[in-house]
């Protein structure tokens, strides 16, 4: 052993060393310092052969790490080639980089990277605040429909639709307003407004507006769909579930609610989009099928849901929903009567 540490075999160890660090040809001079070291060695020594074998080793070796360094600068350079074009940079000539230029591009671009995708998520969490407090004021479906368009969403994005129309009304909230403070009547409105918000939302509808004590609301619209009918039946027949449930809560505490509520359903073609004027514009449905739904809404008694025969025509069975036929009912706009049917739940 005292021979494998000798001069010579330090000089071999220290030029081998540097030869797999920088990849140059010193490692060919460790085979020459090898040779070097046999040629004075016994052939019965085992330094001899700890040297020939480390010499047939380097030789055969060597050749394949070249290969294989050569192949891997060549894989490193055409991925740094396609991670510039996916990240949309100019890639510099990858061809004539050094190593250390290799690494310390690629290190600075990930800082780069890891900077802008720091600013992306900020950006992305201001947005998001920023679509939750729209959420608040419009329908998530309009908020949704409105952002993915950005700025191109004028006042000219209007199109025809066909489209279920739904039209609710409390029995009587007039006069029991004007016995309750304003606290009170907000109080009211707030709890009621929850309670059918949240019903039509379940079921994909779009809340377009509250007036005083109604809402109007529309299944079709942003984004159309086989079941809209369906949809706004079940939603109809929940909201009454839920103004019931409302009237007893009420009642628990001591207040007299109003008679009840009235829903007036309608499908047909309407004017859907942003209306108004460049500094303030209402997504809103218009037309024919709007005004009936809203007069359907109107004769409804408490607890009533009204659709018109037009809006089932060509709607399949429903689950847990009955549909009642009606006497024909004169609603302001018609010349004749229309056929109206009642929906009740099973």
């Amino acid at each position: 052993m005292g021979t494998l540490l000798s001069p010579q075999w330090r000089i071999f160890y220290l030029t081998l060393l540097i030869g797999l660090v920088t990849g140059t040809l010193t490692v060919l001079a460790a085979v020459v310092v090898t040779g070097t070291m046999i040629a004075g060695l016994s052939a019965t020594s085992p330094a001899f052969w700890m040297a020939a074998a480390i010499a047939s080793v380097l030789l055969v070796g060597f050749p394949h790490y070249i290969l294989f360094k050569v192949a891997l600068r060549r894989q490193l350079a055409r991925f740094l080639t396609l991670f510039y074009r996916a990240v949309e940079r100019p890639a510099p000539a990858l061809d004539h980089w050094s190593r250390s230029r290799e690494l310390d591009d690629l290190d600075a671009l990930f800082e780069q990277l890891l900077a802008e995708l720091r600013q992306y998520i900020d950006r992305a969490v201001s947005r998001g605040v920023e679509l939750e407090r729209l959420q608040r004021y419009f329908s998530p479906a309009v908020v949704q429909h409105l952002s993915e368009g950005g700025e191109d969403k004028a006042i000219d994005d209007v199109a025809k639709m066909r489209v279920t129309v739904l039209f609710s009304d409390i029995r009587g909230f007039t006069p029991m307003s004007a016995r309750l403070s304003p606290d009170e009547v907000v109080q009211f409105l707030n709890e009621y407004f929850t309670a059918m918000i949240e019903a039509i939302q379940q079921e994909r509808g779009t809340v377009l507006k509250l007036i005083g004590d109604a809402v109007m609301a529309v299944f079709g619209a942003p984004q159309s769909a086989p079941d809209d009918t369906q949809r706004a039946l079940r939603v109809a027949c929940t909201m009454q579930a839920a103004y019931e449930r409302l009237e007893a809560v009420w009642r628990a505490k001591g207040q007299e609610p109003p008679l009840g509520m009235g829903i007036g359903i309608n499908r047909g073609e309407v004017v859907v989009g942003n209306i108004g004027s460049p500094r303030h514009l209402d997504y809103t449905v218009i037309g024919d099928t709007v005004n009936v739904a809203s007069r359907l809404c109107g004769v409804a008694r408490a607890g009533q849901v009204l659709v018109a025969a037009e809006t089932i025509a060509d709607l399949g069975p429903l689950d847990g929903i009955t549909l009642l036929p009606l006497d024909d009912v004169a609603v302001k706009g018609k010349d004749t009567p229309i056929p109206i049917y009642e929906a009740r739940i099973s």
